[in-house]
């Protein structure tokens, strides 16, 4: 660690900043006082300049080094104060010489200064910063008597110089400078190094240090140039002579008087500066004045005359510099000329520094003098080419009128030749109408026959068909008139059975009724399955011929009667005691330390092997037994159970009776049983669930995709509240597949829950084309010679089939597509066509190694996007097994591992495959994916699984169920106070995020953000008469507390602190942090109440400040300001007028911030939102209104947006809106999933709704509906209970991980409207910290909402590219 090691900040306004921001890019730089050399590196990486350093610290300086051209080092080279740095750097220019901090370190900064201008290029430049020893607190502190240095800061123990502004500016003076920029840097009284405070001193010196300009000014940033006199200058204004002067003053009373000798005004002269007051009560009227200010020749610097500099001179010297007059000759005198608009008192101010005062000292200066005759001869040159050009001009004027009149004539002759011109061709346009007349006559002939045609064509075509129609439909009606036959039949045969029972005396007695009642019932069913068969026949006649739907009839009829006689079979072979009482042998007598039990009847020998087979199958490898579900359709010789090993057994848990017997057998195992449950399990509700955790199972859930319809097509409603039930139920083992899935769980649980990802079965993929015969649809692709390149698994739509376009028309390449084709999207793709594309369709698990081993590279083309980046695809580890260099998109799953090939972009995905072609034969790469491969066998991945479910499993759970229900209500009322006791500190580890290094850089496609902006954070007239004084919705935030446990209250601020929005520094933040996270930007809340406005400050701020550059628009929120704040007719404070005049008159006020050029617009109108458009009178007429008047007053056209309104059904559009917005929670809340009940200790009196934020973004609530021109918006998270304590509305279980993922899927939405002039979306909010919807920083989170929004803007862009 280095003395001076500082982190550069570019961000905020510091000397170093300041200093870099002046230097232009490419720069030739010489930096005094490098030290470790953050500003260095800055300058070469991101300014591309070249530097050359000087630093007495020889160990921070070799770090600087390494970014410098040429570095001055140590004790000698470095030693700033040493001539030896100059013989080093000799003969070298700079653009910029740069001392940060460091000419107050210096024992003579003087001389260094002069020394550094033979350095400087003609146009350079030095920078410097000096930090201010007449900073308030240093004053402060003497006046309490302290004056103690520290470790740094204003009172450095290593400075040997203090400088002011005027003394710094006084030593670049003298040393040949003129100061070209300056700046201050501020340092707060109180916030410094230096501890004293206003506080420490007397009211009357507290006003008078505060009145001090500059007084808390911290360092000073000064930009120095070569004064334009150079070294005589120098030389000059160094030579003050000691003896004493005189200065005269004489007064003239009129235009005929001369000045008056008798009244002379005299002054002596004792130091070089000279500061009078002259007299001029005695004269009646002052005409001019002559001013005699020296009685010898010599140099004076007038600095001011007058009372406010307001009278000039002239002079019998000659103006060298500025306000600096010089005489050789005579002495140095002064004219002034007044006339009557000169304001005059009866004293003028007269302010000069003497600077050369006689006559020896001019004679030194022939130098000098002699630079000022070049100057002037230089003047007098520049003066005669002037009159040169002058002449010139006016023989440029007579050519000009020479060739006007060439002009004339020319114009007249080509007016002539036109005339001709136009003749000839309206001849040729009158023959050529002949001939198209012709042309369309013989057209019309051509159309009519042609229409004949056509007409006779269409007829035929139809009586054809109406022949074959009726040939159908006689066939079709004589099947229907079979049936109908059979099923007349039918009933007049169950109308006799009825007859004969009703004759019958046991008819009377109710239990035949009851077995009429199941005949007839039979029956029913009976006749409603022909009908369906009939319904069935006659549209499948209609495809392929009434032969083809007969015999399918048939075929089908014969199909379910074998089935139905099946399932007798197998009911009746269930009820065999000795089956169940085999199975339950088997169970006692295989050696087994747990049961796994995968309930589901997914069918064992089903095409895919997947994990779940994969899992039931390794559970005999690590000590258990396990159970899994067959399905007849594929596993058609398993009635009851079969078994697979010694250890997996499969169950027909199809067939009730099969299953009700199965269970009887496990319910009456002990140890560890526990269900696998999946997330794309279809049919397991959360009531079996918690039946079997009653019944001593212990279950796991496997999260292993996505839970969208885009994978298991449509989703019942169930599944989604049993996803919820089981994250947030800690009973039960949670396994994610991915880091991006087990993200989605942490929000749910901290305990019981693991990442697993999927695996291989090494010894299956483990084969080379040496010892397996190569498949026959393979064997044509083989011999082609070309490099293969295979993908098996599903053909959906996360495909990017593009990239395999551009693979295919690469002819070393064949591409081999193996897999089942989930949708159309293959044979769109057009990739079909290509003669090196070879499809061989679905092939089964086991005999898909076989057509792996002759892959020479084995690819994953998934496209990045919300599915693929939760996957972890077993694809990976097959290719691994099989010794294929893999090649893939960059998903987080694969970047895991070396041996991925993983790539950004298509370009990067085709370089890689070129990589791959050598890596082939490559020894250590091979090894790497051998490596990857035996790391995630299924075996390891289930020794893992089991591990972590006997870990969390403890055969004593049931002795102590009573002692912990009692410990229950203890330990969550702890829970509950410790989370108020850590509130105020709690960081939370997951999410939070520190304020980004990488600001967002916005592109031309980029979507528009804009974050609706409260502007309540400031004291207000109305608001402290309503609620007292000094009252802001801070009081709001700061009083809130948590309603249950795990409720995030109160919420306190990060970085921007309780800001005050009356200081435009604080907006200037705002604007700053918004502008670096990607925000557009911001739509304040306007607040106009029939002419009378509220909390109009902040905006009244923003709208005079026009150097706060930063795109804006209006939201008028035109609703009643209450009690309640939420605009309802309760507890009003100031009424919104409903009148049709005031709703006309708001417009009249809004044009001023209309005409404003940082205001938003869309398609070139300026946009502005009515938050509540129900409430508007005669909608129609005062949107016309406002349209009117804006153009009438230069704004042109505007772009009026409604804000959707909870329970308000309305076309707006048809209103005379341009396009309706959404407003969270209001627009959602109707699809909000209540989850009030589901709370842990809640307070006694909460009377609030708590609603999932989560189930409104996995389960995208925000597309259960859509309007024509929506713009979409997003809530990054709700809770209103700062504002209505224990009555509020909570959307519990908000991240900004969620956040981003809503962000995102709105933007991708917009990308793909056509209805929208631009993609915008809105935010609800900027800052709106009592309703808890805010993007600002605050203490739990830092930065990580506005980082969301800005990985939500670039990975969405990124997405577009990929796509």
């Amino acid at each position: 660690m280095f003395r001076y090691d500082f982190s550069l900040d570019m961000y905020t306004d510091n000397a170093n900043a300041d200093i870099i921001g002046r230097i232009e890019n490419s720069s030739k730089i010489l930096e005094f006082g490098s030290a470790n050399g953050r500003m260095t590196k800055y300058l070469k990486e991101q300014k591309q300049c070249l530097v050359d350093i000087i630093e007495i610290d020889k160990e921070a300086g070799q770090c600087a080094a390494v970014y410098a051209n040429k570095a001055c080092l140590g004790a000698e080279d470095g030693d700033i104060n040493g001539k030896r740095w100059q013989e080093i750097l000799q003969g070298n220019k700079y653009d910029v010489i740069v001392f940060a901090d460091v000419l107050e370190h210096l024992i003579d900064p003087l001389d260094v200064l002069k020394r550094s201008r033979s350095f400087l290029k003609e146009e350079g430049r030095i920078l410097c910063s000096i930090p201010n020893i007449a900073h308030a607190s240093v004053i402060l502190g003497l006046i309490n008597g302290q004056f103690e240095y520290s470790d740094n800061g204003l009172l450095d123990r290593t400075h040997i110089h203090f400088f002011t502004e005027e003394s710094f500016k006084r030593l670049a003076n003298n040393a040949g400078y003129c100061i070209a920029y300056e700046h201050s840097i501020l340092g707060k009284v109180g916030t410094i190094e230096i501890p004293y405070t206003y506080d420490t001193v007397s009211k009357d010196v507290q006003r008078v240090l505060m009145n001090r300009v500059n007084n808390e000014a911290y360092q000073y940033i000064f930009e120095l140039k070569n004064n334009i006199l150079g070294e005589a200058q120098e030389n000059v204004f160094n030579l003050i002579p000691g003896k004493v002067g005189e200065m005269k003053c004489y007064v003239k009373e009129s235009e005929d008087s001369d000045f008056c000798e008798q009244k002379c005004i005299s002054k002596r002269i004792y130091s070089q500066h000279v500061e009078v007051d002259l007299d001029i009560s005695s004269y009646s009227n002052v005409r001019a004045i002559r001013v005699q200010l020296l009685d010898t020749n010599g140099i004076v610097k007038i600095n001011y005359i007058g009372e406010k500099d307001n009278i000039k001179f002239t002079t019998n010297g000659f103006i060298i510099y500025e306000n600096t007059i010089c005489s050789l000759d005579d002495p140095l005198n002064i004219y002034c000329w007044l006339d009557e608009r000169t304001e005059l008192n009866n004293t003028i101010k007269l302010n000069y520094d003497l600077l050369v005062y006689n006559s020896d000292v001019l004679d030194k200066m022939s130098g000098f003098i002699h630079l000022l005759e070049k100057m002037k001869t230089r003047v007098d040159l520049i003066e005669c080419d002037k009159k040169e050009l002058e002449n010139n001009v006016g023989l440029l004027e007579h050519d000009k009128e020479r060739l006007e009149l060439k002009l004339e004539e020319c114009t007249e002759e080509l007016k002539s030749l036109r005339i001709n011109f136009e003749e000839k061709l309206k001849n040729l346009r009158a023959a050529n109408e002949e001939v198209e007349k012709e042309k369309k006559n013989l057209q019309t002939e051509k159309e009519a026959l042609e229409n004949d045609v056509d007409e006779w064509k269409e007829t035929v075509s139809i009586l054809k068909k109406k022949c074959e129609e009726n040939e159908l439909l006689k066939r079709q009606i004589e099947v229907i008139e079979e049936d109908r036959v059979r099923l007349y039949h039918m009933i007049e045969d169950l109308n006799g059975q009825i007859l004969h029972r009703e004759n019958t005396i046991s008819w009377k007695i109710t239990l035949p009724l009851r077995k009429v009642g199941g005949v007839l019932s039979g029956a029913k069913r009976q006749i409603k399955g022909m009908l369906k068969l009939v319904c069935e026949g006659i549209h499948y006649a209609e495809k392929h011929g009434l032969r083809a739907a007969i015999s399918r009839t048939i075929h089908y009829k014969q199909i379910r009667r074998e089935k139905e006689e099946k399932k007798q079979e197998i009911v009746i072979q269930s009820q065999k005691r000795e089956i169940w009482e085999e199975l339950e042998q088997w169970i006692d007598e295989t050696p087994h330390d747990f049961i796994d039990i995968f309930p589901v009847p997914m069918g064992w020998n089903t095409p895919l092997f997947q994990r779940f087979q994969h899992l039931s199958l390794q559970a005999g490898n690590v000590g258990g037994i396990s159970f899994y579900g067959a399905h007849p359709s594929v596993d058609v010789d398993v009635d009851t159970y079969k078994f697979i090993n010694d250890t997996l057994c499969i169950v027909n848990l199809d067939c009730q009776e099969v299953v009700d017997h199965f269970w009887n057998v496990l319910d009456k195992k002990g140890g560890l049983k526990y269900l696998r449950i999946q997330s794309i399990d279809l049919a397991t509700t959360i009531n079996k669930i918690e039946d079997f955790i009653r019944r001593g199972y212990k279950i796991v859930y496997e999260y292993i995709d996505e839970i969208t319809p885009q994978i298991t097509g449509e989703i019942p409603e169930f599944v989604f509240k049993r996803h919820e039930y089981l994250l947030r139920n800690e009973e039960v083992t949670v396994i994610a597949t991915s880091d991006k899935l087990f993200g989605q769980i942490k929000p749910y649980r901290e305990n019981n829950m693991i990442m697993l990802n999927n695996g291989v079965d090494y010894e299956h993929w483990d084969i080379s084309p040496d010892n397996i015969a190569c498949p026959i649809d393979m064997k044509e692709i083989v011999e082609l010679g070309k490099v293969i390149v295979g993908y098996h698994g599903a053909l959906a739509q996360w495909i990017d089939y593009d990239l395999l376009g551009r693979i295919a028309k690469d002819q070393r390449f064949v591409l081999v597509l193996i897999g089942f084709e989930h949708d159309g999207n293959l044979k769109k793709s057009g990739l079909l066509n290509y003669e090196n594309v070879y499809y061989l369709g679905a092939k089964n698990y086991q005999e898909l190694n076989a057509y792996c081993a002759y892959y020479d590279i084995a690819i994953l083309p998934f496209v990045i996007n919300n599915i693929t980046l939760s996957v972890s695809p077993v694809k990976i580890f097959e290719y691994m097994a099989a010794g294929k260099p893999v090649v893939t998109y960059a998903l987080p799953e694969c970047k895991k591992y070396s041996s991925c090939l993983c790539a950004n972009t298509q370009e990067e995905f085709l370089e890689k495959l070129d990589m791959a072609i050598s890596l082939r034969k490559d020894e250590k790469y091979l090894n790497a994916l051998k490596q990857d491969a035996l790391n995630n066998t299924w075996t390891a991945i289930m020794q893992k699984m089991i591990k972590y479910v006997k870990q969390n499993y403890n055969v004593k759970d049931k002795e102590k169920e009573t002692v912990l229900n009692i410990e229950l209500g203890i330990k969550e009322r702890n829970s509950y106070l410790n989370q108020i006791l850590l509130q105020p500190n709690y960081i939370d580890k997951k999410y939070y995020r520190d304020i980004t290094d990488a600001p967002y850089v916005r592109q031309p496609e980029d979507c528009k953000i804009i974050a609706y902006y409260l502007t309540q954070f400031h004291p207000d007239s109305h608001n402290e008469e309503w609620w007292g004084k000094g009252v802001t919705e801070w009081n709001n935030v700061t009083r809130a507390v948590p309603q249950f446990a795990e409720h995030y209250q109160p919420r306190l601020p990060g970085e921007l602190g309780f800001y005050d929005l009356r200081i435009e520094d604080n907006m200037r933040r705002q604007i700053e942090l918004a502008r670096m996270y990607g925000i557009y930007g911001f739509s304040f809340y306007y607040y106009w109440f029939d002419g009378e406005r509220l909390l109009e400050r902040p905006l009244e701020l923003f709208l005079s400040n026009k150097d706060l550059d930063f795109p804006f628009s209006i939201c008028w929120a035109n609703e009643n300001w209450t009690k309640r704040f939420d605009g309802t007719n309760t507890d009003i404070l100031m009424e919104q007028s409903n009148s049709l005049e005031s709703y006309c008159g708001v417009i009249e006020d809004i044009v001023r911030f209309l005409s404003d050029a940082r205001y938003i617009s869309i398609d070139n109108r300026k946009i502005l939102t009515v938050y509540r458009p129900s409430l508007m009178p005669k909608v129609k007429k005062v949107l016309n209104y406002w349209r009117e008047y804006c153009r009438n007053n230069g704004i042109g056209e505007i772009y009026i947006i409604a804000v959707k309104e909870n329970g308000i059904e309305k076309d707006w559009l048809a209103e005379g809106y341009d396009a309706v917005t959404e407003f969270h929670p209001g627009t959602l809340y109707e699809n909000c999933v209540n989850i009030s009940n589901n709370l842990n200790y809640v307070r006694n009196d909460f009377a609030g709704e708590v609603f999932s934020y989560p189930d409104i973004v996995y389960r995208q609530k925000y597309f259960k509906y859509d309007y024509k021109k929506l713009y979409r918006a997003v809530m990054p998270m709700w809770d209103n209970t700062a504002r209505r304590n224990n009555k509020g509305m909570i959307f519990h279980g908000s991240t900004p991980e969620l956040y981003k993922r809503w962000l995102k899927d709105i933007i991708i939405a917009g990308q793909k409207r056509d209805d929208l002039e631009e993609n915008i979306v809105f935010i609800n909010a900027w800052n709106e910290w009592g309703e808890g919807a805010y993007l600002e920083p605050d203490k739990r989170y830092g930065y990580a909402y506005l980082q969301g929004t800005k990985e939500a803007l670039e990975e969405t862009r990124l997405k577009q590219e990929t796509l």
